[in-house]
């Protein structure tokens, strides 16, 4: 019986990685399920065993790859060496990926996160499950930033929501950057810049001398 779980186990990740590829050579729409049974090199009622549908092996990809982001920073902030702050320590466990491969494979990734935004758009039934990884991750990231201004390590004044909305939009502008800009990011040199604009005010709330209470540095109202 283990050695069954683990051959199914095995068998569904290698559909899931020749579906990726399939996805990535010919398109969403144009790839089909006989196509990805072929280079999976199983029969096509071999995948109905794992997956009913081609829209349910782009969720199982989705939620894969959403897992394994949320176990990395839960871990990385577990064991946050003395004196790394979370944001950085945070940025660098979320920004792996992109750290650490060829600048190839990091666009196939980027195409493959468009591709499923784009079929959010098209799927209800795909739109609502990537709904609920995202809103997984914001809970997540609400929960982090909260337990941080419960150690100090995060102003306690600061507007934990307004924060978890920038940082779950950062990675998707920079990758519509570099995909469909014409330029290559320096993901290291992000989290360095963003970690020394943005810790510094994370940290502490900035004293603007002469402003009225209930304004900060740049006069907008607080709340």
């Amino acid at each position: 019986p283990k050695r069954s779980e683990h051959f199914k186990a095995d068998r569904r990740e290698e559909i899931l990685a020749a579906a990726v590829r399939c996805f990535l050579d010919h398109g969403y729409d144009r790839t089909t399920l006989r196509e990805i049974a072929a280079a999976a090199g199983v029969s096509t009622g071999a995948i109905y065993v794992y997956f009913r549908t081609k829209a349910a092996i782009l969720e199982a990809v989705c939620a894969e790859r959403t897992a394994s982001e949320r176990d990395r920073l839960r871990e990385t902030l577990a064991n946050l060496p003395p004196g790394m702050d979370p944001l950085t320590a945070g940025m660098a466990a979320i920004f792996q990926p992109h750290l650490h491969v060829a600048l190839e494979e990091r666009r196939q990734r980027e195409r493959l996160d468009l591709m499923m935004l784009y079929e959010a758009t098209r799927d209800p039934e795909f739109a609502g499950s990537l709904r609920e990884n995202l809103q997984s991750w914001r809970a997540l990231a609400l929960t982090l930033v909260r337990e941080e201004q419960g150690r100090g390590r995060i102003a306690a004044d600061l507007d934990a929501e307004a924060l978890v909305n920038i940082l779950m939009a950062l990675p998707h502008g920079l990758e519509v950057n570099e995909l469909l800009g014409g330029w290559t990011v320096d993901w290291p040199a992000v989290i360095r810049t963003l970690t020394r604009v943005v810790w510094p005010g994370l940290r502490a709330a900035p004293v603007v001398p002469g402003a009225e209470p209930g304004e900060n540095a740049i006069g907008l109202p607080d709340g």
